[in-house]
């Protein structure tokens, strides 16, 4: 199977920060192609988004978001099994995983 994780940078970052460089190697060493997408040139979201979907990863059969401002939740499913999900609600206080199980069926 062929697949690829796509690095996305923040707004004060670049795509060869040190972060994405020491995230790289480890999907690299999953198998993993690399892309890291540079958005250092568009601050404006929206843009940054069409950037991202006017990449072509056809070829691919998984392709892997990463982000540095992603949270993973891990939740129970009713059937037992265990799902991750990502989101970039952070606050627990304010967004408690438990709550994550009930949006699992809406993506």
């Amino acid at each position: 199977m062929k697949k690829i994780a796509v690095f996305n940078h923040g707004k004060d970052s670049s795509p060869n920060s040190p972060k994405i460089g020491a995230l790289s190697k480890i999907a690299s060493d999953y198998g993993y192609d690399i892309e890291s997408v540079d958005y250092t040139a568009q601050i404006d979201p929206d843009k940054r988004v069409k950037q991202l979907l006017a990449l072509d990863f056809s070829e691919f059969q998984r392709v892997l978001l990463v982000g540095s401002s992603m949270w993973f939740v891990r939740v129970q499913l009713d059937t037992g099994e265990w799902e991750v999900l990502v989101t970039s609600l952070r606050d627990e206080r304010l967004y408690p995983s438990a709550e994550f199980s009930d949006l699992y069926y809406f993506r």
